[in-house]
Parts: structure tokens; C-alpha cells; sequence
């Protein structure tokens, strides 16, 4: 265990022994499953004319990687509390699953990625239609603008130890976060509610920024990243080193 009287310099060699070893070798299939989140949709249901808090609500699995503070929630729309919502099954034909990483809990981030699939002549004639989304501030990154600048307006996702939320959910249909955009029914946010028993079995504290210090590469304790420069983040007893947004 890490104590206190650890200089900031040996939190830095063992940072970088872990991120060398991590590039060294593939990265590990370390999901774990965690029960059930009250998952708050923002990508789909609109599209389905679901625009209430209730009607965009349903439970779905969600995972966690074991070494990281990245979540998965699991093919949300092919879960009973979506599919009920309807007389006949909606026209999704492919699962998928969709990756949030909440290691920074001011900054939680989501990729471009592939979230539903219309069936072949339901959306697009003759053709499957895929739809890809993410939020407002990964359009935003896609075109240069900071994280800084996204969190000035209030466009950055945010996780309080317990909920996720992802602000001004996107959707598309290519893969490229160019052709993010929103349904006609608008902008909505997309909140995930973790189950309580979960922030204990995996090591996530309920109280947000528990135990967390930054270092700069000389080993010297500062208040928070320097946008573009690489940091350690000390967490408990792990140190890791990353590269400020």
C-alpha cells in the first residue's frame, strides 16, 4: 500500500512502469458485470417520440473495467424495460453496447460509436442504417475546441461517484462525428444511476474526488492538469500517468 511518506517521484517510476507494461501487452478483457443502472436515454428514445423523463427510462446491465473507471452499459436497446415500450419489437437488429470512461469525474468522456441499427427497409430502404453517438463536447473536440471551453459552457459530462451524466446527447449516421445531430425532438441529456451495491464491491467511493492528487513529471504536488501537459494522478493507492485534455 501506498502511504503518505512515499515521495511524489516514486508514484512517478511506478506510473511509468504500469503505462509501459500496458503498451507492452494487449489490453486485457477485464470487464466485470456490476447488476443493474437506471439508465436515462438521451440517443434513441427521441427518435421514438419518448421525450419525458419516465418514457426514456429503463434498467439495463452495466459493466465495469476492473482497472480502469470506464463503464459499459449493455446493448441498452434490446432490454425488456425499452422493448415493452412497444406493440411490436423496435426495428434494432444488431446489439451493441456503449463505453463511457469517468476517469476524470469533471471531464467523462465518450467516443464516436456505433449505438443502434435500424433494420434493412425500415429507416433507409434496402439498407441497414446504423447510427453512431456520443455527446455534444466529442462533436465539439472533433473540431478543436478544449476541454476548457467545453466546460464553460456547461457541455461536459460529469459522474458524482454514483450518476453518470452525459450532456447533449448526438447522434449520426456515418462514423464520422461531422454528421453529429440531434432528432427533431431536440437535445436531451442521457443519465445512468448505478446500483448502490456496486460503488462498494468495486472500489468506487460514493464521494467524488476522494483521495485524488496530481503531480507534474518532476514529482511536485499541484492543484490540477495543465491543459496539453502530462500529469500523475494519484488516486488511493494507485498512481497513473496521463496526458491533460
Amino acid at each position: 500500500m501506498i502511504s503518505g511518506s512515499i515521495k511524489p517521484a516514486l508514484i512517478l517510476m511506478l506510473a511509468l512502469c504500469a503505462t509501459m507494461l500496458r503498451a507492452a501487452s494487449p489490453e486485457p478483457d477485464d470487464w466485470q458485470p456490476i447488476g443493474n443502472a437506471r439508465f436515462t436515454d438521451g440517443w434513441m428514445a427521441p427518435y421514438f417520440g419518448m421525450t419525458s423523463t419516465d418514457d426514456r427510462t429503463w434498467e439495463v446491465p452495466v459493466e465495469k473495467r476492473s482497472t480502469q473507471e470506464t463503464y459499459r452499459i449493455t446493448d441498452p436497446y434490446h432490454q425488456p424495460g425499452f422493448t415493452g415500450k412497444f406493440s411490436t419489437t423496435p426495428n434494432t437488429i444488431k446489439p451493441s453496447h456503449i463505453t463511457i470512461d469517468c476517469s476524470d469525474p469533471d471531464y467523462v468522456t465518450v467516443k464516436w460509436q456505433l449505438i443502434f441499427t435500424f433494420a434493412e427497409g425500415t429507416f433507409t430502404a434496402n439498407a441497414e442504417q446504423p447510427v453512431w453517438g456520443a455527446t455534444r463536447a466529442t462533436y465539439l473536440e472533433y473540431f478543436g475546441h478544449r476541454p476548457d471551453a467545453v466546460t464553460a459552457i456547461g457541455a461536459n459530462s460529469t459522474f458524482n461517484g454514483s450518476t453518470i451524466t452525459l450532456r447533449h446527447c448526438l447522434v449520426g449516421f456515418t462514423n464520422d462525428p461531422a454528421s453529429a445531430q440531434t432528432w427533431n425532438a431536440g437535445a436531451f441529456d442521457t443519465t445512468i444511476t448505478l446500483p448502490s451495491a456496486s460503488l462498494t464491491a468495486t472500489g468506487t467511493s460514493s464521494t467524488p474526488n476522494l483521495d485524488t492528487e496530481y503531480y507534474n513529471l518532476q514529482g511536485i504536488r499541484i492543484p490540477s492538469p495543465v491543459s496539453g501537459h502530462p500529469y500523475i494522478m494519484r488516486q488511493g493507492t494507485t498512481a497513473t500517468l496521463r496526458l491533460a485534455r
